[in-house]
């Protein structure tokens, strides 16, 4: 599972994922669970639940499962923020309804996302790890709560800066819209023997379904050879390395040519 980049980045991506979300809802999570006046507290957090997800359905006709988690992130994270900064009080409470519905709309987006993202003979191994790992993140973040070893200032930057690592984190997650579970993915090493004669029963056909043409061409780059003839007369690029290495190489090539150029300026 550990053995190629890609899949290597994707599971280490996943986890602290995982790992900071559990932190930032467990933040509002016993910050209300400690107060003493959450009167209709549930009910309230259940209407904004409501709203939010029926936005959610109709905005999932033109946005993708990451960019709508992206939305929730930031809404839980920016209002975890001000329930941080501010005292007790009606408007407290507002935006703790409104962090507690969007931060259950996440979770659920994340559950969605998380499996779709490894194939099936990982898949299990997999998800349990991230949801294991993200216990770490709860646990720290009580430890902060109960011990206050920084104040809500310091804190409220913390909870910013973790939204803002989720945030960037959602942009690594490849588009899983409208596809099946991924049994096979080349450009991920995901091939296994085992996985054909399940596909192969579910779909009642030897050929690749459409979802798993898309994810070879599109969302992976995929190289190699393909099942199917129409697939080899088309030109794909290579298998393209997850995460921010890209940027990283394209930085590194700009500050050679201007080196280059100043010790060099014929």
């Amino acid at each position: 599972m550990l053995s190629t980049y890609n899949i290597r980045m994707m599971f280490i991506f996943a986890a602290i994922f995982w790992i900071l979300y559990y932190f930032l809802w467990s933040q509002i999570y016993v910050r209300m669970y400690s107060d003493e006046d959450i009167n209709y507290l549930l009910l309230k957090v259940l209407c904004v639940l409501t709203v939010f997800g029926c936005l959610t359905k109709v905005s999932s006709a033109k946005l993708t499962l990451r960019y709508l988690l992206l939305v929730h992130v930031v809404i839980t994270g920016i209002f975890t923020a001000g329930v941080t900064f501010l005292y007790k009080g009606p408007v407290r409470s507002f935006l703790s309804s409104i962090a507690l519905a969007s931060g259950v709309l996440a979770h659920a987006l994340i559950l969605n996302i998380t499996p779709r993202l490894f194939a099936i003979n990982i898949r299990a191994t997999v998800v349990g790890c991230c949801h294991a790992t993200g216990q770490l993140g709860s646990i720290i973040s009580y430890l902060l709560f109960l011990f206050q070893p920084l104040n809500d200032d310091m804190l409220v930057g913390i909870e910013l800066t973790v939204t803002m690592v989720l945030v960037g984190l959602c942009f690594i997650f490849p588009d899983v819209d409208g596809r099946e579970l991924p049994d096979i993915i080349e450009d991920m090493d995901y091939f296994a023997e085992l996985t054909k004669p399940l596909r192969w029963v579910t779909q009642k056909t030897n050929s690749p379904s459409i979802e798993e043409v898309q994810i070879r061409l599109y969302s992976f780059g995929s190289v190699g050879r393909s099942t199917s003839q129409s697939l080899l007369d088309e030109t794909r690029p290579g298998a393209q390395p997850i995460g921010y290495i890209r940027l990283w190489k394209v930085l590194r090539n700009y500050v050679r040519r201007k080196l280059s150029r100043r010790i060099n300026p014929e």
